[in-house]
């Protein structure tokens, strides 16, 4: 329970400079979103579900002329709002059937830096999240099996800093949203943590 108190919970955690920076990004992100109109979220909702649409099919969808796509398409990439363009593949028909999550629980010298980069350059993994909680780090991988997966794990604990791993196989996947959906998320109901808070 994060309690009326929610900067106090976050202050606690040993990681405080990755929660300091996590943070700020955070704050970043919600003035990036504040300078984002109903039409921008449309637009970038259209590419997620299909990123090779033309400008001309995307305008359709928002209600804009080509050029006005192309346009704004642009100011979004050159706000680093747009990151990058790419394609979803089936995991499973490529060879990497077995997948899972990792949780990584750091030794207390540990150079959070050097660690993430070090993991990061192993093939198999495909997320590396810094959480809140008993883990560090959680970590989302693909193996081809079992016995992959257990070389990916031995490799993992010999990077300098990892203490202890913690691993969830993924046996299916029941839902696994394609796109976000921006307009929903735009305007989030406050946490009655927060009116707490500032009450």
């Amino acid at each position: 329970m994060l309690g009326g108190d929610p900067f106090g919970y976050f202050l606690k955690l040993p990681n405080k400079s990755l929660v300091r920076r996590n943070f700020s990004e955070c704050i970043e992100c919600l003035h990036a979103m504040a300078d984002l109109d109903r039409t921008d979220l449309a637009l970038l909702e259209a590419l997620q579900r299909n990123a090779r649409s033309t400008y001309a099919e995307l305008g359709d969808a928002i209600g804009l002329r080509p050029p006005a796509v192309h346009d704004r398409i642009r100011k979004l990439e050159e706000r680093g709002v747009l990151v990058q363009y790419g394609a979803r593949l089936d995991l499973e028909k490529v060879g990497l059937a077995v997948n899972a999550f990792i949780g990584v629980i750091t030794t207390p010298d540990c150079d959070y830096d050097a660690f993430v980069s070090q993991v990061a350059a192993l093939p198999e993994v495909l997320e590396v999240h810094s959480v809140a909680g008993e883990d560090s780090y959680l970590l989302k991988v693909a193996t081809r099996n079992t016995r992959h997966l257990d070389s990916l794990l031995s490799r993992l604990k010999s990077v300098p800093g990892a203490a202890r791993t913690k691993t969830t196989v993924i046996l299916s996947t029941s839902y696994e949203r394609p796109a976000v959906p921006l307009q929903s998320l735009s305007e989030p109901e406050e946490p009655s943590y927060w009116r707490k808070a500032s009450a």
